[in-house]
């Protein structure tokens, strides 16, 4: 059913009686103009709710709809945001992927066997070497390095002193023997003692 703009008119019945309209003190007239803006007000009342619970509605809706584009919005920005940390740690897990093959690959690892011929080829070689420059060949601290020194010792590898400048003095086996004999004939004397009796004997 339509609605309509047009006022709204009552007519009165002509067979309702003039006596009882003048017992209301309203003419014929009067009564139905009275009767005819009290429903035109009844009805601009009406339109009026209506179009309040239409803008109300409308209001509700577009309320609904800024949410739920606020609500997309952000699972975008959350979802953008996991992408870029999963692509950092495939990045970073890549990287220390690499850093570890690098690092533990057999071409950078050295065997025990390598380790002893490097330090042996090393120490007959240069005669005197650091303590540091053979730790780094063998890649271990410096307690493990007197024990590695000990051990190739007893497999006569090498034979030396190591003196308080932390450098280790390689000898000869016949140098070493010497030294024995002259380490005899004085008794008893400090590492200090041995490593200078040592380098004499490498420069005779």
């Amino acid at each position: 059913m339509c609605e309509s703009d047009d006022p709204v008119l009552l007519e009165i019945p002509a067979e309702i009686p003039t006596k009882i309209q003048n017992d209301n003190g309203l003419s014929r007239g009067r009564l139905i103009r009275e009767l005819n803006r009290k429903a035109q007000e009844e009805a601009q009342a009406e339109k009026e709710r209506k179009k309040n619970a239409s803008s109300a509605a409308e209001e509700i809706r577009k309320r609904q709809a800024e949410r739920a584009q606020r609500l997309e919005e952000e699972e975008k920005r959350a979802q953008a945001e996991q992408e870029a940390k999963a692509e950092l740690y495939a990045q970073w897990k890549g990287s220390l992927e690499d850093l570890t093959e690098e690092y533990t690959s057999p071409s950078n690892v050295l065997t025990q066997k390598e380790i002893d011929d490097r330090i042996v080829a090393k120490v007959r070689s240069e005669g005197i070497v650091h303590l540091d420059e053979l730790a780094e060949i063998a890649q271990c601290k410096m307690a493990a390095l007197h024990d590695l020194l000990t051990r190739l010792e007893k497999e006569k590898r090498i034979t030396g002193v190591i003196d308080e400048r932390g450098k280790y003095i390689y000898m000869a086996d016949e140098k070493f023997e010497e030294l024995r004999r002259v380490v005899e004939q004085h008794g008893r004397i400090s590492l200090n003692e041995l490593a200078q009796l040592a380098q004499k004997l490498l420069t005779k």
